[in-house]
């Protein structure tokens, strides 16, 4: 079977897709579903910055606490990047993936209700952990 010619105005990145590859449905549903896990986990990176000033005033956390909340997610992420591989490579991506988004889900929402701002901040370092061992492995699927 003989490929169609490439046109010259289309890059060869979609020619490849379109004529070798095949990108099919479980290509387009991974694409979504990992495509929202990169999106939750951008936006849970950044709704700190949204949070400070309320928890400021809700709990009159200091400068020196803001900055340790700030940062306590990057050193979970930062950790949790580095045995993301040794995960992977022992419970295999796909069953990685599907389980750390599950318990990244649900410390996000514990960490919604947390009451106390030293427990909260333990909840985001495991919950940036938890990011950490998502954000290498899905662009990997």
């Amino acid at each position: 079977m003989s490929l169609p010619p490439r046109n010259p105005n289309q890059p060869v990145i979609d020619y490849i897709l379109d004529h070798k590859v095949k990108f099919g449905k479980y290509q387009h549903y991974l694409y979504i579903v990992v495509g929202m896990s990169m999106v939750a986990d951008g936006s849970e990176m950044t709704a700190l910055s949204i949070l400070l000033p309320v928890l400021q005033k809700e709990w009159g956390i200091s400068e020196g606490t803001q900055g340790l909340l700030g940062s306590i997610l990057y050193v979970g992420v930062l950790l949790g990047s580095m045995f993301s591989g040794y995960v992977a490579d022992k419970m295999g991506r796909q069953k990685a993936l599907i389980l750390f988004c599950f318990i990244q889900f649900w410390f996000g929402v514990i960490s919604a209700f947390s009451t106390h701002i030293h427990v909260f901040i333990v909840l985001r370092g495991i919950f940036g952990f938890l990011i950490g061992l998502t954000l290498p492995i899905a662009p990997t699927m």
